[in-house]
């Protein structure tokens, strides 16, 4: 096929015109784009669009009527420039989308070219003179097909090029194989302890199984490199990125790590395997992470020191020894163990390794396992040895003690499910970066399924939200109703979360936090709240109906007091290690008000004191004064040692409304039935 060096276009009415002047060495096949996201067919009508994609210097607008050109944003940053006379489409431009050569690009709408240009000239009868139109080389048909999810059976089907589910990925680095005849200095090549490694071409994520790597897990930081510093990146990356990955290779090839099985030398490492461009292949990609993170042979953690240091010393032994009160203090503040991300790291990976970036540069690597093994064993020491409670060892080491819930969760996640709730509970106790609000909720997707992500990628936080939720909903799962959201106000799902509701804090999350952040267990072992429908409406299984009382019997008070104070006579066996208070605060606080403080350190919200119930207390997310027709209920498939998640249902005038709140006493499971919601 031969080439143009220049092509003109426009829209249909005239008032938008421009004018390519392409490079000689201009690929005309990779920058070949046909995109079926729902967006394009949207603005377009067409059910396929044809993209080509030019280098933003080569491109100039040549508009007879400037102030015609406008453009729309649907998500911020991402141009949809059209006509305001006509409206034809013409261009698709993203802030942040560089072309490979890292200059900005522009996706050209392929039938706004000229007809000379697209289909050719035409002689005086009308024909089109062969050779002298470009449309099949513009529009290449081994070209790229992004968002093949959406075909329309055969219609689309047969589009030539090759087809991505979402749009294309970025790949993994792989060392150059004897015979590649790249070389040191060529473009996207780098040298890592003394081997080539390149970056693979575009795979689509669904193929991450079908791909043997590992994953890197590290924490940024705040230093960056320069763009096309390090693989030809194309934006700003962390300067920890390249030390990182360099930790991994030699890591991997360190002794003892052979006997897991084959070394598989490529690595997936977010800050160059992630798209760069904010859009539909970054957010597809990030939503995929529990699918990613799932497929990799191991998860390889890159720590520092001093954390480094405490992690090489406690996996030394046969047996775990106790950390030092400084050591544990160290990895308190420690900013991997501590990131949203770690959780959805940790919980998908079928191996985990620790390696370090030091300076000294020397081949180490840890199994996971044994580290952890001591993590749960130190907080216990630490509160025997100096007589301190669950309360002041949540006060002195909230990090760790999330930790130690993280890995109970790794511990069964092979075998045993996790509900929703303890999901979001070990979420909720982690760093929040209000700059990246959506890591939270991404983070959420890749704790809760290793599928691929299904629809249009989320481009907002009550879009993350609604994804999440249908995720949970389509397992089963509805154990995210015990947040403190809002709830919906369209009628039939006042009972659900509200996606929509607005974030006006930024310094706080406000979609899908947990009534309570303590880790919680299934009744039966891997059960959460399950919910049915039938011609009746919709029912929540398995709830418990309470029943207010002027106070709780002597069965309740004898369970909660056991569980909120430690036993006086500290000689029975384990009485040091019971109790969330010291048995003092028993002369200090009332009943009511001690489980209450115990709330609070567990982060529930609520302010009010409890509701007397003939088998326990039950606090409220809100005020209950002045409601009509209170109704409270306790899950009876989801459980802490001392009580449940509920729910709280009344009447404001002909409208239904409903609250979560929080169930201490005795969980009766035979009294639960399924209760008709609506």
């Amino acid at each position: 096929m031969s080439t143009p060096s220049k092509v003109t276009g426009g829209c249909l009415c005239g008032a938008v015109r421009y004018e390519v002047n392409f490079k000689p060495d201009h690929d005309f096949k990779s920058n070949a784009f046909v995109c079926l996201c729902t967006q394009c067919r949207k603005q377009s009508g067409a059910l396929a669009m044809h993209f080509f994609n030019v280098s933003l210097p080569t491109f100039t607008w040549t508009s007879p009527t400037p102030s015609a050109r406008t453009d729309y944003e649907i998500i911020p940053g991402n141009h949809r420039h059209f006509c305001s006379t006509c409206g034809s489409f013409i261009a698709w431009q993203g802030d942040n989308s560089p072309s490979p050569g890292g200059e900005a690009q522009l996706e050209i709408c392929a039938g706004t070219v000229d007809e000379e240009f697209l289909i050719g000239e035409k002689d005086a009868d009308g024909e089109v003179i062969p050779g002298t139109g470009y449309g099949e080389v513009l529009c290449h048909p081994e070209g790229n097909i992004g968002w093949a999810q959406n075909d329309v059976g055969k219609v689309t089907a047969g589009i030539c090029g090759t087809r991505y589910k979402y749009g294309t990925s970025a790949g993994v680095k792989f060392p150059l194989k004897p015979g590649d005849s790249r070389k040191k200095g060529d473009k996207g090549v780098e040298e890592l302890n003394g081997q080539l490694w390149h970056v693979s071409g575009p795979l689509d994520i669904e193929d991450a199984r079908n791909v043997k790597f590992h994953c890197i897990s590290y924490v940024w930081g705040q230093g960056r490199e320069k763009p096309g510093s390090f693989f030809g990146n194309e934006i700003s990356i962390s300067d920890k990125t390249r030390p990182a990955l360099i930790a991994a290779i030699r890591g991997i090839k360190a002794s003892g790590f052979e006997t897991d099985g084959p070394i598989e030398e490529a690595f997936w490492i977010d800050a160059l395997c992630v798209p760069y461009a904010d859009g539909p292949d970054r957010y597809g990609t990030l939503e995929s992470m529990g699918h990613i993170y799932s497929a990799a042979e191991s998860v390889i953690i890159i720590i520092q020191d001093p954390a480094w240091k405490i992690i090489l010393e406690a996996s030394s032994g046969k047996t775990p020894d106790a950390l030092s009160y400084d050591d544990m203090q160290a990895l308190e503040g420690d900013k991997w163990i501590t990131s949203v991300w770690t959780y959805q790291e940790l919980v998908n990976a079928r191996k985990i390794h620790f390696a370090p970036i030091h300076p000294e540069g020397y081949d180490s690597i840890v199994k996971g396992d044994r580290f952890f093994n001591c993590t749960g064993f130190s907080l216990d020491q630490w509160k025997k040895r100096n007589d301190k409670s669950t309360s002041e060892s949540l006060i002195e080491f909230p990090t760790l003690n999330t930790f130690e819930d993280t890995l109970a969760d790794l511990a069964t996640s092979g075998y045993l499910g996790r509900s929703v709730f303890q999901v979001l509970a070990n979420m909720a106790c982690r760093t929040y970066d209000p700059f990246f609000p959506a890591n939270r909720l991404l983070a959420y997707l890749g704790a809760l399924t290793q599928e691929v992500s299904w629809g249009p990628p989320s481009m907002s936080l009550s879009d993350l939200s609604e994804k999440v939720m249908t995720t949970c909903e389509a397992d089963n799962d509805y154990s995210f109703i015990y947040t403190t959201d809002e709830r919906d106000e369209t009628p039939g799902l006042q009972w659900r979360p509200d996606p929509k509701q607005m974030q006006t804090d930024l310094s706080k999350p406000v979609h899908l936090i947990p009534v309570l952040s303590w880790s919680s267990w299934g009744q039966p072992f891997g059960a959460t709240q399950t919910a049915h429908k039938d011609d009746a409406g919709f029912w929540l299984d398995n709830m418990i109906r309470l029943q207010q009382s002027e106070a709780p019997g002597d069965e309740v008070r004898q369970l909660l007091e056991n569980w909120l104070y430690r036993p006086k006579d500290l000689s029975q066996p384990g009485a040091a290690s019971k109790g969330f208070f010291k048995h003092t605060e028993s002369d200090k606080l009332n009943f009511g008000e001690a489980m209450l403080k115990a709330l609070k350190q567990m982060r529930f919200s609520g302010t009010q004191g409890p509701v007397f119930c003939e088998d326990g207390l039950f606090f409220p997310l809100k005020t209950l004064d002045g409601r009509q027709d209170v109704e409270l209920f306790a899950a009876s498939s989801i459980r802490w040692i001392f009580g449940s998640p509920g729910l709280v249902r009344w009447k404001e005038g002909d409208e239904t409304k409903y609250s979560a709140g929080v169930f201490t006493g005795v969980v009766r499971h035979d009294q639960a039935k399924a209760i008709l919601i609506v």
